[in-house]
């Protein structure tokens, strides 16, 4: 039997969700809920029965559960999940899992049956799965990997404080995304320095520390909301002169010596670029049950998120 899903939270990032379920055979969605009682479900041309209440949506007993809600809702929702009587078997939450490294523990920690899964969805984009495919004869050809640069921006500075709310902040939104990309290759060990560039916490640069092959190295990561197109990056050094370059907004990747490509990925299909993250993620989830963080990485890459704050 294949999962049956229910989706907490009807808004942008679900419909992005709900359309990549769509193309994996295997899963069902059956209901959803929100606080917004305007709010319909559409999944294979039928309209879905939507809640309000969570509980609700727990009496049809899904087998899982995507959280698909603001960032500071998300412990909430958790231990409502916990308590009912018809708690699913595997919940799957947008990152990061909390509003804070506490909640985070509690979260994936907790001791009950469910299966906490963190939701990074750019850890399985196209182009990352290229490079992780390939990245150890890479290294064994080219060298370790010997320096990390990744930038995540977005147009969102002027969206006010109801985006905030949401988002709370350019380093929680942005900077999971690229720790959790560059976990993928690297050994990661501390942030250990992070610093705020621009006022209403909307650019952040952190000093990030790893270990290849044994070797400690550093590199940074950027994110912003103080631009005025999007653009997405991580750059890996390997050995002295060669780089591989992922390009997360337009889904390609190059290695190059120097100035030679020695290897290139280009996404030619039609699917949108969220889209084939979410594909990739809950098929990795849902049907292949590998390639997906465990609870101990997904808990490491949050303390990397958040020790650097304090």
């Amino acid at each position: 039997m294949g999962e049956t899903i229910g989706i907490v939270g009807l808004g942008m990032i679900a419909k992005l969700h709900v359309q990549a379920l769509e193309q994996i055979e295997g899963v069902e969605v059956i209901g959803g809920t929100d606080v917004d009682s305007g709010r319909t479900l559409s999944y294979l041309g039928q309209q879905l029965p939507v809640y309000t209440n969570i509980d609700d949506l727990l009496d049809r007993s899904p087998s899982a559960v995507i959280v698909a809600t603001p960032t500071p809702t998300h412990y909430d929702i958790y231990r409502k999940l916990a308590a009912h009587d018809k708690q699913p078997r595997r919940v799957v939450i947008e990152k990061p899992l909390g509003s804070s490294l506490g909640q985070v523990d509690e979260i994936l920690g907790s001791g009950n049956d469910m299966d906490v899964i963190g939701l990074y969805h750019t850890a399985s984009a196209p182009e990352v799965l290229w490079a992780v495919e390939n990245a150890l004869p890479w290294q064994e050809k080219y060298g370790a990997f010997s320096g990390y640069l990744a930038s995540f921006t977005d147009p969102y500075r002027d969206r006010g404080s109801s985006h905030d709310q949401v988002y709370v902040n350019s380093w929680l939104d942005s900077g999971i995304n690229a720790l959790s990309v560059a976990y993928r290759f690297l050994q990661l060990t501390e942030v250990d320095q992070l610093t705020i560039l621009a006022d209403r916490k909307s650019t952040f640069e952190a000093s990030v520390r790893f270990l290849s092959n044994g070797i400690e190295s550093a590199g940074t990561i950027r994110t912003s909301w103080d631009v005025s197109t999007p653009a997405k990056q991580s750059i890996l050094r390997l050995g002295a002169q060669t780089h591989l370059y992922l390009d997360h907004q337009h889904v390609s990747g190059s290695l190059r010596h120097r100035d030679q490509i020695l290897q290139e990925f280009k996404y030619t299909g039609s699917i949108p670029r969220l889209q084939l993250h979410y594909q990739n993620a809950f098929r990795s989830i849902f049907i292949d049950k590998s390639g997906y963080y465990t609870t101990d990485q997904s808990r490491f890459l949050h303390v990397l998120l958040f020790e650097s704050i304090s």
